[in-house]
């Protein structure tokens, strides 16, 4: 086996030049598209910026609104134990209903009662709810009636920083077992700083704002209130997250 293998290795034919892989009697395939020119490449680009604004307008010259879909307005009967009533018994009970408290309800949460139309501040972010508001009881059946009054959509919230101790910030540590009730009395309250992890802003004469201090940070809002043999004496009045 291996002599035969030998004697097929040695009857492959050789190419003459033996930097050319094409063997006698064959022919290279043409180039099937030759290399662009630079005016030919410049005009394929103007085409497809050309095509780009085409798709993205309408014929007004007005944004193509129709890829962004309009928000779609969802019926109450379907959160879990709610159904509609039908026409025929709605008007016949008529007379029962009473307008009452407000409800929000949703997929996964049930709030209330409210004693007036919710707003997105009271609700839980990251949630839709329907608005609902309490119509009475119906005598025969016991139950609840509501009306529909509208869809509420709260997109979720950032988290809030979280609360920065003065005593984490460089240079400062807690004095409470060192200053005695007479220290505390020779205690005056003076000027303002803003400190945060790498910036210790100030003086202030007022408690300084947001739009004073540089963005990207959380800076704990300090009061100056006095110095003692150790150094000076702070107050934190409140955190500002820039």
């Amino acid at each position: 086996m291996e002599r035969r293998r030998r004697e097929r290795r040695a009857t492959t034919p050789i190419p003459e030049d033996p930097f050319c892989t094409v063997l006698p009697g064959f022919v290279r395939a043409k180039d099937g598209n030759p290399i662009p020119s630079d005016s030919e490449v410049k005009q394929s680009k103007r085409e497809s910026r050309r095509q780009e604004r085409s798709t993205n307008q309408d014929g007004n010259g007005h944004g193509n609104r129709s890829s962004a879909r309009p928000h779609r307005e969802l019926s109450p009967t379907m959160l879990p134990g709610v159904r509609s009533i039908p026409r025929e018994i709605s008007e016949t009970f008529k007379n029962q209903l009473h307008p009452g408290e407000y409800y929000a309800k949703s997929l996964t949460q049930y709030l209330g009662p409210f004693d007036h139309e919710p707003t997105e501040e009271e609700l839980p972010s990251g949630d839709t709810y329907f608005i609902l508001q309490s119509m009475g009881r119906i005598r025969e059946t016991g139950k609840c009636v509501f009306r529909n009054v509208r869809q509420l959509t709260i997109p979720a919230r950032e988290l809030p920083a979280r609360p920065i101790s003065p005593s984490e910030l460089p240079g400062v540590r807690a004095l409470s077992a060192e200053i005695d009730e007479e220290m505390r009395r020779d205690l005056t309250p003076g000027k303002y700083y803003a400190k945060s992890m790498t910036r210790y802003l100030g003086p202030y004469d007022n408690i300084p704002t947001k739009d004073m201090l540089p963005r990207g940070e959380s800076y704990v809002i300090l009061q100056e209130m006095g110095r003692i043999t150790t150094g000076l004496v702070l107050r934190k009045v409140t955190q500002l997250d820039c």
